[in-house]
């Protein structure tokens, strides 16, 4: 009976370490996504920067007609440059939504998990109880002179 008590408590401690883990690497995702939205905010700076750059550098057009095309190469290179880090900074965000997910999915399952193993707990303290009180029964029957213990 101790076993199957002491392996009942080993399984909770287990699946208490695991929620905890699994809490832990779920404050990490949260903490990468505030950090990737902070660089959504930079990259949103950075758009306007690129934006107000370009308003320059169309006044500039008429001045430097001869220049035109460098810079026109260079304003396609940093757009380009800004879409593919949105793209990527959506396809992280994508990424991390999901394995907060699936985090989420496995805290519900390590809490049915705790819940079904406090009901077997119950349900072997109760045992024990019961067993208890039946070998206090018989004591108390042996002493009195009744039941197989004459």
């Amino acid at each position: 009976m101790d076993n199957s008590y002491d392996a009942s408590r080993e399984a909770i401690k287990r699946v208490v370490e695991e929620t905890q883990n699994n809490q832990n690497a779920r404050e990490d995702l949260v903490q990468n996504i505030l950090t990737l939205v902070g660089q959504r905010d930079e990259a949103i700076e950075d758009k306007a920067d690129i934006v107000q750059a370009h308003s320059k550098l169309q006044m500039e057009r008429d001045q430097l007609s001869s220049e035109l095309s460098v810079l026109q190469g260079r304003m396609t290179e940093m757009e380009l440059a800004n879409a593919n880090a949105l793209r990527q900074r959506d396809s992280a965000v994508e990424s991390a939504n999901a394995a907060a997910r699936d985090l989420q999915n496995h805290l519900s399952k390590a809490n049915q998990e705790i819940g079904s193993l406090r009901a077997k707990l119950d349900a072997s303290e109760k045992e024990a109880n019961h067993q208890r009180e039946r070998a206090t029964k018989k004591q108390r029957g042996k002493k009195r002179g009744r039941g197989k213990g004459k």
